[in-house]
């Protein structure tokens, strides 16, 4: 077949998809499984031109096709059951696309329908019909391989003009691995036909398949698969079993005959344990009773459900274990996660009856045995779970690609955030729209890579710090974070506000564990006096330790970095010296030059576009991990040089370093996508910090505060004439002194810390007292002796005070 454009055979079967490389039989390969996978990540790239999709065909490569939302393809792996098949959807004039595979036949069909929504991607699975099928799904980034000059027997057999919803009975109804032995003939030839057909219908009735299904698939059954039609095996008899089926209790079976639990889109097996069955949709247990003087075998009432045990759920954290529990409730499925605890004693159990379950004090004791039983009666799938999100145990925990990982939040807030980690529009769009629209701000760009830099943290066993940005009202702080936040998820579920408390923002943290916390509006909280302990709490990473009445409970950690924004400084919320060295100050924040046009264009930004970037980066971190790795030296290097003699900027430069990093890390992974971070304005910006932010250096900021306020309160300074009242300050021989107790007032719990400073950077002189280095001598003015802490000349002409 020749083929003039795949680009448009592909939009023929599948409108408005990407196109991917498959290896096929390039680069060595010879194995037809591995040639069927893809090369490389293929979530969120850009589809392939025709010039590229020639180019990988010409090496021997295959390409492949995303299966679009609102679309199904049904594979069958025979292809003797797929061209009865064909036979019967051509009867029924069911329009479909079909596609001929090495193995069998490939069926396309619409799944718009809220049933066929729910249908999942699966592999061997029964439908109605006895077929075996296989799924893929628009809805899991799912494909296939689609026909080319390379692909031998594999071709496009025909294109339906429009295509039809998915029927009914291609839907998979159970599990081909629950029943290993079980296998349907097509075609139903001499013999056995009768049978065969009813069994499949037993088999359709027992695992709760609408009895309207059921009939419809037998007629088509014995319409299309049925050959050599004649008087032995009617369409009469068809009906007669049909009638027989329609007469089964679905409880009656063998004792340890498999109870299997199914709808159309799930299945699971299970053995009620031994005294308990299920009666009429009940939970009963047989009992031995003395009924006229004989024992007899009755069934006693337990629950009104049927509860049944199908997941096995082991923390990976820490030494616990959950069960997840599912039952019906007039006609309504519950399914909940519970501690093993709460399955183990009556008064946990009885918690459940607020979720729905039939549980009462009378029959709690009956419940607790079941579960027991059924435990130990069942080969219950265990799953992993977690309870917070990020590096856990070696392992990094996203909510939309950590599939074989379950996460289970503790409570409501949790719940919310989870659901904020959200993709929409892909890796392009949000380099385009969001991050495009601000590159040329470095001052906007650092925040976005810090909300990149706080998932890889760990990797270099850094701890958390606060980024924090602040400005005028309406210069687009708010909107900035929203940014940050955009690469996770949606913005406005993903950002948290400084009206809160201490143990949520620990609450939040530790759920995050490994992504960014970030609040907005520093100015909108209820006590600022929360922000200082909140900050040493965070980039300590570990919260409030607390007891318990047996010890002490667990206490929870994280590590990520905090951006947050404000009016002021956010260390302005703060008097610990310790502060200014765990925060990146961003001050003066604008966006410059820009209108209010512009900020409309940031809000509408992100509105679009998140979540796709930081998986991809994710992706492409762990794919590449060690090369990227090797560059941080250099960064860290380079700005510890820039530091030059400024403590708390040299305790900064490390994490700015890091932040920087990944920007250079970034500039490598997306080249393709063209995304340009201008790492020179990034370290001129840091330059530039060290210069302009005086909160960096809290020594030199509190002295010129002092020295501020006795300028301001001269009648407060003996120079020539001592002051009625309070001294504050000396002014002596052409020197200055504080006062001791004036400093004790001004400075609290921080002055001797302080005074230790300045002493030792020279800002105040040394005196030597019993041995003893200090900061103040004593002084005689009017024949009274005073204490005084003498301040430099040089510094306080620096400053630009005079006190003579």
């Amino acid at each position: 077949m020749l083929h003039s454009s795949y680009v448009q055979e592909v939009e023929m079967i599948f409108p408005n998809t990407n196109i991917i490389k498959c290896l096929g039989y390039s680069n060595g390969n010879t194995h037809y499984s591995t040639a069927k996978k893809p090369l490389g990540s293929y979530i969120n790239r850009e589809s392939l031109t025709e010039t590229e999709i020639r180019d990988h065909l010409a090496r021997g490569g295959w390409i492949g096709a995303l299966v679009p939302k609102g679309f199904i393809v049904i594979d069958v792996d025979d292809v003797e059951h797929g061209s009865y098949l064909i036979k019967l959807l051509k009867g029924e004039r069911v329009r479909h696309h079909l596609i001929r595979t090495p193995r069998g036949y490939q069926f396309v069909f619409k799944a718009s329908s809220i049933s066929n929504k729910q249908v999942k991607m699966i592999s061997r699975f029964f439908t109605s019909l006895g077929i075996l099928i296989d799924t893929r799904v628009g809805t899991t980034n799912s494909f296939i391989v689609f026909p080319s000059q390379n692909t031998e027997k594999r071709f496009i057999v025909e294109v339906a003009e429009d295509l039809d919803e998915l029927p009914v009975y291609l839907r998979p109804v159970w599990n081909a691995q629950k029943t290993k032995d079980y296998y349907f003939a097509i075609p139903m030839v001499n013999g056995s036909r009768n049978q065969s057909l009813y069994d499949l219908g037993r088999r359709l009735k027992s695992i709760n398949v609408p009895l309207d299904q059921v009939k419809q698939s037998m007629l088509l059954i014995y319409k299309y698969f049925c050959i050599d039609k004649d008087r032995s095996y009617t369409w009469e008899d068809v009906k007669a079993s049909i009638d027989s089926i329609a007469k089964l209790e679905q409880t009656s079976r063998k004792k340890e005959e498999p109870l299997e639990v199914n709808n159309i889109f799930q299945s699971f097996e299970f053995k009620l344990p031994d005294p308990y069955l299920k009666k009429e949709g009940s939970l009963y247990k047989k009992e031995m009773k003395k009924i006229d003087g004989k024992l007899q075998e009755v069934s006693t009432f337990v629950s009104r459900n049927v509860p049944y045990i199908t997941k096995y759920l082991e923390h990976l954290e820490r030494s616990e274990i959950y069960y997840e529990i599912c039952w019906n409730n007039m006609g309504r499925d519950f399914k909940e996660t519970v501690a093993a605890s709460t399955i183990a004693s009556k008064r946990e159990i009885l918690s459940l009856a607020d979720k729905g379950l039939s549980c009462n004090d009378s029959n709690s004791k009956h419940l607790i045995e079941y579960f027991d039983l059924f435990i130990a009666k069942n080969d219950i799938p265990t799953v992993q779970i977690v309870n917070r999100l990020g590096q856990i145990k070696g392992k990094f925990i996203h909510p939309v690609i950590s599939n074989e990982i379950q996460v289970l939040p503790n409570d409501g807030g949790e719940l919310q955030l989870h659901e904020s980690f959200r993709v929409k529009g892909t890796v392009d769009s949000w380099i385009k729209n969001v991050f495009n629209l601000v590159k040329n701000h470095p001052k906007a760009v650092l925040p976005i890579l810090s909300s990149f830099a706080s998932v890889i943290l760990h990797e270099f066993d850094m701890k958390p710090i606060v980024i924090d940005v602040s400005g005028t009202s309406s210069s687009g702080k708010s909107g900035l974070l929203r940014m940050c936040a955009s690469v996770w998820g949606d913005p406005e579920r993903y950002l948290g506000t400084f009206n809160t408390t201490l143990v949520a923002v620990e609450r939040r943290s530790t759920f995050l564990n490994s992504f960014p916390q970030i609040l907005d509006d520093s100015n909108g909280a209820n006590e600022t006096k929360m922000i200082q302990p909140m900050i040493y709490q965070y980039v300590n990473n570990t919260g409030k330790q607390r007891g318990s009445l047996n010890g002490s409970q667990y206490t929870d950690s994280w590590n990520s970095l905090m951006i947050t924004s404000g009016e002021n400084e956010i260390v302005t919320y703060a008097n610990a010296q310790g502060v200014p060295a765990r925060v990146i100050l961003i001050s003066n924040f604008s966006f410059e030059g820009e209108d209010h046009d512009y900020l409309r264009k940031v809000y509408d930004s992100f509105r679009d576009n998140y979540g796709a970037i930081g998986i991809e980066f994710l992706k492409r971190w762990q794919e590449n991990r060690e090369h990227y790795m090797k560059y941080f030296k250099a960064y860290e290097k380079q700005f510890l040089e820039i530091s030059c003699d400024n403590n708390i900027l040299k305790r900064l430069s490390r994490h700015y370093s890091f932040i920087v990093f990944t920007g250079r890390v970034l500039n490598e992974m997306f080249k393709n996508e063209s995304i340009e971070i201008n790492l020179r304005d990034l370290e001129e910006l840091f330059v530039e910090m060290s210069k302009t932010n005086k909160a960096m250096d809290l020594p030199i900021v509190e002295l010129q505060n002092a020295l501020e306020d006795i300028d301001a309160n001269r009648n407060k300074l003996y120079a020539d004439y001592e002051p009625q009242g309070t001294i504050n300050a000396f002014f002596h021989n052409g020197d200055f002194y504080f006062a001791p107790a004036y400093l004790k007032q001004r400075l609290g719990l921080n002055e001797k810390q302080i005074r230790y400073l300045w002493m030792k950077r020279g800002l105040t002189d040394t005196f030597i007292n019993k041995d003893n280095e200090v900061d103040y001598k004593v002084i005689k003015k009017n024949k009274r002796s005073f204490r005084g802490v003498l301040v430099n000349r040089e510094i306080i002409e620096q400053l630009g005070f005079n006190f003579s």
